[in-house]
């Protein structure tokens, strides 16, 4: 909260210390959060469009250089998470480029579900992004296909059967 805030951290600590007394944000081995989702959507509601995508943009930098401050440790998900901050921030092209770090460095065999994942981000980014296989280092189809390929090693085949249909069709055998 410290570095992301660049807050004065005896502040800091004070008003955590104050939220986890009220019972708003609970203290665990991995951090602070929320103790209810509602609590945290009221906070979040509370900052205009231009605030929260300072904050988001203020978060993707400091994981950026700070990969330890990533909430999971899993491969992938440091990149993963950054790609979330940059695309709130409203840079699909860093978002973009991250998410397909991601997909980089989730092995799809052994977790099948978040390459699916981080794949129909990189899908949903590349439609915001010009030039998008500049950045992917791929065709759209491709990447249909091996969101098609993970989804059904994870078991989602109708979700597997969407993905491979779409390749086709943009490949225009469809």
């Amino acid at each position: 909260v410290v570095a992301a805030s660049g807050l004065d951290p005896v502040a800091v600590d004070e008003a955590v210390a104050g939220l986890v007394a009220n019972g708003l944000v609970v203290a665990d081995e991995k951090g602070f959060g929320f103790r209810h989702s509602l609590a945290q959507e009221a906070v979040a509601a509370n900052l205009g469009p231009g605030e929260r995508a300072a904050v988001h943009r203020g978060v993707a930098e400091l994981l950026s250089v700070r990969h330890e401050l990533a909430c999971s440790p899993a491969p992938g998900s440091a990149a993963a998470e950054r790609a979330h901050h940059w695309e709130a921030a409203g840079t699909p092209t860093r978002a973009l480029a991250e998410a397909m770090r991601a997909v980089a460095e989730t092995d799809a065999r052994l977790a099948p579900a978040e390459a699916l994942a981080h794949l129909e981000q990189v899908l949903r980014l590349s439609d915001r992004v010009p030039h998008p296989t500049e950045i992917v280092d791929t065709d759209r189809a491709s990447l249909m296909e091996r969101a098609g390929d993970a989804a059904i090693a994870a078991g989602r085949y109708e979700r597997a059967s969407e993905l491979l249909r779409a390749a086709r069709h943009e490949l225009g055998d469809g």
